[in-house]
């Protein structure tokens, strides 16, 4: 496995959160967003292009009762291809939809996160990931569970 393509390599450990907080879809994207701005990856530009993105687009990345995988369009903002994620202990609505895990995608280019969502897709697919994920104590815990599925479908 390429270590430039792994899944945990745009997923820092610093940019996880566990919260148990009541979310509107807004703040679940702004939530998410902010740990990628706290380490200067993104611009506050991105967040507002994600929010603009999803409310023209609609829920698609969005799915029910598993995860989401939120991005905004185009690179306008981004200064690193990285991944958040957000694992909240109350569902957070998106329309219809409801999910407790969402992740946040900022991609410098149309290419170099590809690899990390088809790891994504595979781990969800495959493996009990998001189960796990909504059962998870501690950001740590979240952490090692990733690292843990993503070796076994890699």
């Amino acid at each position: 496995v390429n270590s430039a393509k792994n899944f945990t390599n745009f997923l820092k450990f610093d940019c996880i959160r566990l919260v148990d907080l009541k979310l509107t879809w807004k703040q679940a994207v702004a939530q998410s967003a902010r740990l990628l701005q706290d380490r200067s990856f993104i611009e506050e530009s991105y967040v507002q292009n994600t929010i603009d993105f999803i409310e023209e687009q609609g829920f698609y990345a969005v799915s029910d009762g598993a995860f989401a995988l939120l991005h905004g369009k185009g690179n306008e903002g981004i200064h690193q291809t990285s991944l958040s994620l957000l694992v909240n202990k109350q569902p957070v609505q998106f329309g219809d939809k409801s999910v407790k895990v969402v992740f946040f995608l900022a991609s410098k280019d149309s290419k170099e996160h590809i690899p990390a969502v088809v790891t994504l897709v595979r781990m969800v697919k495959t493996t009990p990931l998001i189960h796990d994920l909504e059962q998870c104590r501690s950001e740590e815990d979240i952490y090692q569970t990733i690292l843990r599925y993503e070796f076994e479908v890699s």
